[in-house]
C-alpha cells in the first residue's frame, strides 16, 4: 500500500493489494465533506440525490442493495449482497417500468461511508469510482 507519512496518498493506494479502507485511512479533505454512518441490524440507508450525487463505501458489516418498487411497497427484489471492504454503487434502478429508490438494508451493524462525487471528481480518486 502506498504511504506518505504514513497515511494513504487517494482511496485507491488504500486499496491496493485487497486491503480494506478504514475510516481513519480516508483523506482528510474527502472525510471533512462526508457523512458516516452507523447502521443499526435490520434498519435500511436510502440512497439519496440522483445517481451520480454521492459514492458509498462499506467499512465493516454486511448488507443487501434492494429495491422499493413505488407499485407495490411489498416487493422489494435484492439486487446485490455486499461485504465490508466494498463500494456500495446505489443507483436509481428500474422496477415494473417505474423509477425506485434504492437502499442498503444492514444484516449486521454496519459503518457506511457516504462520499459525495463532487469531493472526487478531477481527482486521483476518480478512477476508482469510476469502477463502479
Amino acid at each position: 500500500m502506498s504511504r506518505q507519512n504514513g497515511a494513504p496518498k487517494n482511496l485507491c493506494d488504500s486499496l491496493d493489494a485487497g486491503s480494506r479502507l478504514q475510516l481513519q485511512d480516508i483523506p482528510q479533505e474527502i472525510r471533512k465533506v462526508s457523512e458516516i454512518f452507523r447502521i443499526k441490524r435490520g434498519k435500511k440507508l436510502y440512497k439519496q440525490g440522483s445517481h451520480n450525487t454521492y459514492i458509498y463505501y462499506l467499512v465493516d458489516g454486511y448488507v443487501v442493495i434492494a429495491t422499493e418498487a413505488l407499485s407495490d411497497k411489498r416487493d422489494n427484489p435484492i439486487i446485490d449482497i455486499k461485504n465490508a471492504g466494498s463500494w456500495l454503487g446505489l443507483h436509481a434502478y428500474m422496477n415494473n417500468n417505474s423509477p425506485a429508490p434504492d437502499y442498503v438494508y444492514a444484516q449486521t451493524d454496519c459503518t457506511v461511508v457516504r462520499v459525495p462525487l463532487s469531493a472526487v471528481s478531477g481527482s486521483d480518486n476518480m478512477d476508482l469510482i469510476s469502477e463502479l
